[in-house]
């Protein structure tokens, strides 16, 4: 049985950890700042990463349902791979639906929501303003859980690289 991800599952983690910790920023910023030329620029790349992002975790569950997860070491005590478990499980719904409802509000507000302004998505969200606000708390919240998450993901990741040296962090290289 194989102890480490594919070729394919690390590439895809990384890559997603790349637009994961570009977009929580951006997010951050765009929405702090004022009326311009810029603050658009910041909400259209916004919304492409997330689309990108959203594509990304589609695929990754794909490639984990066809390949699995290798075991995890047998020196981990079974509550933490409970806890595992249910970090990765929330991760995953995470990178699901945050970027799913701040489409669905932006694509209720802002016809048409389109992909680094080359070419619109074709899934079109109609709804009311009431319907539109609930749907970016929604997003505004998961994303605010999801930023918590990734960084207990992170802190476990180096607590067992250089903590516990138990070969967890290995997995992912």
């Amino acid at each position: 049985m194989r102890s480490h991800y594919s070729a394919l599952q690390k590439s895809l983690h990384w890559l997603h950890a790349f637009l994961i910790l570009s977009l929580i920023p951006l997010g951050l910023i765009m929405t702090r700042m004022g009326e311009g030329a810029l603050t658009n620029l910041f909400y259209d790349g916004h919304k492409s990463l997330g689309i990108l992002a959203f594509g990304v975790a589609v695929v990754r569950l794909a490639v984990r349902a066809v390949q699995g997860a290798p075991p995890y070491e047998q020196e981990l005590h079974p509550v933490v791979q409970v806890l595992a478990k249910m970090g990765h499980g929330a991760l995953y719904g995470l990178v699901v639906l945050t970027p799913l409802a701040g489409y669905a509000a932006t694509s209720i507000c802002c016809k048409p929501v389109t992909l680094f302004g080359l070419f619109p998505v074709p899934w079109e969200v109609t709804g009311s303003e009431s319907l539109m606000k609930l749907l970016f708390l929604w997003h505004e919240t998961a994303a605010i859980v999801l930023a918590v998450l990734v960084g207990g993901h992170i802190g476990m990741a180096l607590y067992h690289r250089f903590r516990a040296k138990d070969g967890v962090f290995e997995r992912m290289f």
